[in-house]
């Protein structure tokens, strides 16, 4: 039996992987990924990092729902830390922030 969640799950996939295929400038293409992501767990923001050595993880790709996040223009972001992007980077597995 399939659930709603699996089929959503499907959907963003699809749509994922859609926007790879059309290719386009790397920001383009990860920031689908990262609306892709955002609306699958509720998020009103999500970003992708590439982690490639170092002590910082460079910003690919971003999505925003929400005005007050579209002026975030970090690019580096820390891997040591206590940030949320420190606790992907160290353990591997998703992370998600909560602003009031």
């Amino acid at each position: 039996d399939v659930s709603r969640r699996d089929v959503a799950v499907r959907a963003a996939l699809h749509r994922g992987a859609a926007a790879v295929r059309r290719g386009g400038e790397a920001p383009y293409v990860f920031g689908r990924v990262a609306e892709e992501v955002a609306r699958l767990v509720g998020a009103d923001g999500a970003g992708v990092v590439q982690f490639s050595g170092g002590d910082a993880g460079r910003l690919v790709g971003t999505w925003s729902g929400h005005p007050a996040l579209d002026a975030r223009t970090v690019r580096e972001l820390p891997l040591r830390g206590e940030s949320t992007t420190a606790r992907v980077f160290a353990t591997g597995r998703p992370s998600r922030v909560d602003y009031a």
